[in-house]
């Protein structure tokens, strides 16, 4: 598996799939004058909600402003928010700074601060990660970034984990450098969640602390599953593109 194709916990793929909902879901708009590469219409406020046959919520969208383009049918959406609804587990809610969606659903773009996140529940530990960028096709269920990627796979009562948080990550130098990085913090607390079984069987994780470094094209360059310091993981991060 590589970064253009993991996924958290399926929270990529349902992410996916709501692309393709979207453009299903939208409210039939105002038409207002085009012009070359003008919008043919905006919704503002935009509100979309879909049901499964029990009359439950199963995906819901907001943005402050939807642009549709007739040139190539897609759409840009202003600080979306989508909210994909599980059987028995607490709703992700994803929120990004802007949005693009394909003319057919079939792609989607985030961009800005892309921020997903799912309360505890019961069974399962609350979840969060961030990004700044994530182009999304729902028919395949990948996800892609154009930058490296740091997967940083811990636990709360993993040692190694809290020194990495507390001497190697916030070092001066290893920020800055990792910048170029879309990086991911992925929570295996609870070991017997479902979250974690996932991330163990994909990501082939053993144990914490686990670094997976991937390369702008997706390759995996680098596994570490012990502590390094700041000067060993910048030299890392320095060597990967």
């Amino acid at each position: 598996m590589t970064c253009r194709q993991w996924a958290l916990g399926g929270a990529l793929a349902a992410l996916g799939a709501t692309a393709w909902w979207y453009w299903q879901a939208l409210p039939p708009p105002a038409p207002v004058a085009t012009a070359e590469r003008q919008p043919d219409y905006v919704a503002d406020d935009l509100q979309a909600v879909t049901m499964d046959a029990a009359g439950r919520p199963v995906r819901q969208l907001r943005a402050v402003r939807l642009r549709h383009y007739p040139d190539d049918g897609s759409s840009e959406l202003d600080e979306p928010v989508l909210w994909l609804h599980e059987a028995e587990q607490p709703a992700w809610r994803i929120r990004a700074d802007r949005g693009w969606i394909a003319r057919a659903g079939d792609e989607a773009r985030l961009s800005g601060a892309v921020r997903a996140e799912r309360a505890a529940s019961a069974t399962a530990r609350a979840l969060r990660f961030e990004t700044s960028a994530l182009r999304l096709w729902p028919e395949t269920r990948q996800a892609e970034t154009d930058r490296p990627v740091m997967l940083d796979f811990y636990a709360d009562w993993c040692v190694p984990c809290k020194e990495l948080d507390a001497i190697t990550f916030v070092d001066p130098a290893v920020v800055a450098e990792s910048r170029r990085f879309r990086t991911l913090k992925v929570d295996l607390t609870v070991t017997d969640s479902e979250e974690t079984r996932f991330a163990m069987k994909n990501f082939g994780i053993v144990g914490v602390p686990t670094l997976i470094f991937y390369d702008s094209e997706g390759n995996e360059i680098r596994r570490i599953n012990s502590f390094v310091n700041a000067k060993e993981l910048l030299e890392i991060l320095k060597g990967i593109y």
